[in-house]
Formats: structure tokens, C-alpha cells, sequence
């Protein structure tokens, strides 16, 4: 949904700047516990790494070979659940 600049000033007590990457960055990273954003973030990452996870392994079962490009950081994340769903 749009924010209105007068909302983004509301909601995070700063200056609205459309250029303010590090800003934009800290509310979406899900590590960062600063505010509700990055909760909602960090439910929604999880929620991608178990559909994907859930994906490959349907394919792997249904015996297809599978390649897969993603960033390292979820590679990272899902080789736990896949090992264990794989073993």
C-alpha cells in the first residue's frame, strides 16, 4: 500500500528522504529488532525460505534434477531444513 509522506513522518518520527538508502535498508533488514517493520519482514523471509524449501523438495522427490539461483544468504538459510528433509 502507498505511505504518504506525511505517514512515513508519523511513523518513523524523521524526515521523509526518497534517497535515504541506509534508512530504508535498517526498517526492512529482518536481523534488526529497531521496529515493527522489521518483524513483519523477518516473518515474511521465513515464510519464502519454507515455501522454496518446500518446493525444491517436491521436486527432488517427484525426481527431477534441480538448479536453483538464489543469493548466498538464502542458501544459507534453507541448507538446514533441506538436509534435514532430504536424510
Amino acid at each position: 500500500f502507498p505511505v504518504t509522506i506525511q505517514q512515513h513522518e508519523k511513523l518513523f518520527k524523521k524526515r521523509f528522504n526518497k534517497d535515504d538508502g541506509d534508512f530504508f535498508y535498517s526498517i526492512t533488514y529482518p536481523q534488526k529488532t529497531t521496529n515493527e517493520f522489521n518483524g513483519f519482514s523477518k516473518y515474511i523471509r521465513e515464510q519464502r525460505e519454507a515455501h522454496m524449501s518446500t518446493v525444491i523438495k517436491k521436486e527432488w522427490d517427484e525426481g527431477k534434477s534441480v538448479f536453483v539461483v538464489m543469493g548466498s544468504l538464502h542458501a544459507i538459510n534453507q541448507e538446514k531444513g533441506l538436509r534435514q528433509a532430504l536424510t
